[in-house]
């Protein structure tokens, strides 16, 4: 549980110290220390993140070993029997030092036997995870932070040259929605089961988990310090990295939902408030696009607007003025519709439709904006692009098919689009905007593009679906003349459908270049 951020952290100084936290964390903290610990852990943010650490390496650690000892059967003259006996029996505690006193020789040689066990177990198990997923011993594309669910849990992968790591693997995270790095690749955010996950990509980052009430959403500040979310409960929050502490930024009174928007320099958050709160049969009758500013909490309301259709209405993306957003309204029901799109001006708190429709999935835009304040859209006849500050349209000059999936360039001048219905390994093609130039993108025939995603201006990852396979894999794709394109991971699970979330490749993995 992430801190609420009223209370002040300690100095370094009053924190108990790494092994005492361990203790506690583990159990083995004698009555009086462990109300102490506890005390403090109440009230200490940082700390309180560092037991949970410690509680869910135990977890995994026992549900890895009582799972592993009793599959497997290991050659004669081998016998894990007495291993297995002694590691499910009851633990009876004792200080360390009558411990050390008690305990023969034999047992001393037992106990670093189960280590040396744990330890081989959970090496092995991260090397199939490794082979599972397929990862290359001689990756060679821009470095990158990788993230994907696979059958064995959501796994993070850290690739650069000459260099593939396993940085983590959460096997019981089974069906994360809505994976989100954080722009320096250094943290990630996404939910399972109505909890919102937050945690450090490293192998020992820190891990928080907060509670949500209903339909949440979250983005990540422009500078990676912070993240904004909502909780399903009409409450507007900002995570802080270096506290690990959360800040109320808009009460549930105010009935705040969905993503949250950062303006460019990261001094203002856009959201919407709607009531009732959905999910509602119907939609939300009383609806409002609000602004609040990140350090004096001040709120200011940009455009208010009643609904009759049940239409909901959300923010997508801040203008590089600071002075205009993007909006755009989606039907409440589950599944893929066309949302229309709507200019904001914060000044004269103005919503004006922009006259092109977008394709969403519950929530999220199939069709994200991009750099340089450019976004596809469908007019009503064909595909053209919307020049957002400009407020006028370009057409396709040589029109594409409908594409499923779309990303942008990091310099928004190409669009890389995964066309629906066509053969497979022929699904992506670019677009170069000022020169209207289109070019294919050829892969091997025997899977289907899903998804594409930019990783650096010079490099693609997609995401295909093996013909008569249910896991997915990620190719690496370099975009200079004569370098081929390579599979980089297998083994990648389909993404799950839930509730206002639709069935979305991009859910499967997200890619970050490191800086």
């Amino acid at each position: 549980m992430v801190g609420d951020g009223n209370t002040p952290l300690k100095t370094s100084g009053d924190h108990p110290d790494d092994l005492t936290l361990q203790e506690y964390a583990l159990g083995q903290s004698e009555a009086d220390q462990a109300a102490d610990v506890r005390q403090h852990v109440e009230q200490c943010a940082r700390c309180r993140a560092r037991v949970r650490e410690w509680q869910q390496f135990g977890e995994r650690l026992a549900a890895d070993l009582h799972r592993d000892l009793g599959r497997f059967t290991p050659a004669e003259p081998l016998d894990f029997s007495p291993i297995a006996r002694q590691w499910h029996a009851p633990p009876r505690r004792a200080p360390l030092a009558a411990l050390w006193r008690r305990v023969p020789f034999p047992a001393v040689l037992l106990t670093g036997l189960l280590l040396w066990m744990a330890f081989w177990l959970i090496s092995g198990r991260r090397t199939a995870a490794l082979r599972a997923l397929d990862l290359p011993n001689d990756y060679e594309g821009p470095p990158v932070v990788l993230t994907t669910a696979s059958d064995d849990g959501l796994a993070i992968v850290r690739l650069a040259a000459g260099d593939v790591r396993l940085e983590q693997r959460l096997s019981y995270v089974t069906h994360p929605m809505d994976l989100q790095l954080s722009p320096d690749g250094e943290w990630l955010a996404f939910t399972q089961d109505r909890v919102l996950h937050v945690l450090g990509t490293h192998a020992s980052g820190a891990h928080l988990e907060v509670p949500l009430a209903g339909l949440a959403g979250w983005a990540w500040s422009p500078d990676s310090h912070a993240l904004a979310y909502t909780d399903g409960a009409g409450q507007l929050w900002l995570f802080e990295c270096q506290t690990l502490s959360s800040r109320l930024l808009v009460p549930a009174g105010e009935s705040a939902w969905g993503r949250p928007v950062w303006n460019p320099d990261g001094t203002q958050i856009a959201y919407v408030t709607a009531r009732p709160l959905p999910p509602v049969a119907g939609g939300a009758a009383q609806q409002s696009l609000w602004r609040v500013e990140v350090q004096s909490g001040l709120r200011v309301e940009l455009a208010r607007r009643l609904s009759e259709s049940g239409m909901l209405l959300s923010a997508a993306a801040w203008l590089a003025s600071g002075d205009e957003l993007l909006a755009w309204e989606t039907s409440p029901a589950n599944g893929e519709n066309l949302a229309t799109l709507y200019h904001v001006d914060v000044s004269a708190h103005v919503l004006t439709p922009l006259g092109g429709q977008v394709p969403v999935r519950g929530e999220n835009l199939s069709w994200p904006p991009g750099p340089r304040a450019r976004a596809l859209v469908w007019d009503g006849r064909s595909l053209v692009i919307w020049h957002l500050q400009e407020q006028k349209k370009q057409p396709l000059a040589a029109q594409i098919a409908w594409p499923q999936a779309i990303d942008w360039s990091p310099d928004g001048s190409w669009l890389a689009t995964v066309l629906a219905g066509t053969p497979p390994g022929q699904g992506v093609t670019l677009y170069a905007l000022d020169t209207a130039m289109l070019r294919a993108v050829l892969l091997p025939p025997d899977a289907t593009e899903r998804a594409v995603f930019w990783a650096g201006p010079e490099h693609l990852f997609v995401i295909r679906q093996a013909q008569g396979r249910e896991t997915g894999e990620v190719w690496l794709v370099p975009l200079t003349e004569g370098a081929a394109p390579r599979r980089i991971m297998g083994g990648v699970a389909l993404p799950k459908v839930g509730p206002y979330n639709g069935w979305r490749w991009d859910d499967i993995a997200e890619q970050m270049p490191q800086r």
